[in-house]
């Protein structure tokens, strides 16, 4: 049993801590391993931008099990010059063992409403390379479009963007 909320900013810290258990667990192998555990030691880092971001728009959603936060998503303006009129889903996540129970695809509805609601008829989501949520995206109706090439410090990983309408 889970239930979905907007965001508060005395949840930056249990969304920090989702983010990157879900480096480590989704991305390991996909990603350099100095990447994935810098961003596990920059966690009071995370912690202190998820913050800031809630505070400043809101726009968080995340998915509580017994009073702790399992998953979130994260949405606004798209950041890539290329889609300039869409909105974008930057992060949906979902712990491994609460994976399968639907809470995905909530926190994705969630986010399409909320993008419908700002004023947008499409938007993007970046999936890495590699990474098995490709289907999910696909399957939530998302079309690929291209690779993009984002930069992590002086790391470039490859992602695929999905172009999704509202």
């Amino acid at each position: 049993m889970y239930k979905l909320r907007h965001a508060e900013s005395s949840d930056a810290l249990a969304i920090a801590i989702v983010t990157v258990y879900t480096w480590k667990t989704a991305y390991s192998g996909l990603m350099p391993d100095a990447l994935i555990d810098n961003r596990i030691a920059s966690l009071r880092d995370v912690a202190t931008t998820v913050r800031t971001r809630i505070e400043e728009t809101g726009s968080y959603w995340i998915a509580e099990s017994d009073g702790c936060v399992v998953g979130f998503c994260c949405l606004g303006p798209s950041r890539d010059t290329f889609y300039e009129a869409a909105g974008e889903i930057y992060a949906l996540y979902v712990l491994t063992g609460f994976q399968g129970l639907g809470i995905g695809g909530a926190l994705f509805s969630a986010a399409r409403k909320e993008l419908a609601d700002k004023g947008y008829s499409e938007f993007v989501v970046n999936c890495l390379v590699g990474n098995s949520a490709s289907d999910f995206y696909t399957k939530q109706g998302g079309d690929f479009h291209r690779i993009r090439t984002d930069r992590y410090g002086d790391t470039d990983v490859d992602e695929s963007v999905f172009v999704f309408s509202v």
